[in-house]
């Protein structure tokens, strides 16, 4: 059974090389998913979920950050130009897992 979920988070400069934009699950819904990962689970602890932000959807993986207990979902270069989303602007996601 596929599951949805929704929440708004800041968009954040991933520290280190790349200079990715990525956006934080809460910690008790990084919880919860967290418990579901072992069926979907690929390597390094990553697992592909449906991620929308806007009018935009694409298929993501969630990234786990250990020191914090929550997972970052990256938003790619074209979905923070066609969406208008700059450094620290608060966007609503919805993730389907």
């Amino acid at each position: 059974m596929r599951r949805e979920f929704r929440f708004s988070a800041k968009v954040q400069v991933y520290p280190g090389p790349g200079g990715w934009r990525v956006v934080a699950l809460p910690k008790l819904a990084s919880v919860r998913i967290g418990a579901r990962r072992g069926r979907r689970k690929k390597s390094w602890n990553f697992f592909n979920v449906s991620t929308t932000i806007g009018k935009t959807t694409w298929t993501s993986s969630l990234w786990p950050k250990q020191k914090e207990g929550v997972y970052l979902i990256v938003i790619k270069k074209p979905v923070l130009k066609k969406e208008g989303i700059m450094d620290g602007d608060k966007v609503s996601v919805t993730i389907t897992y």
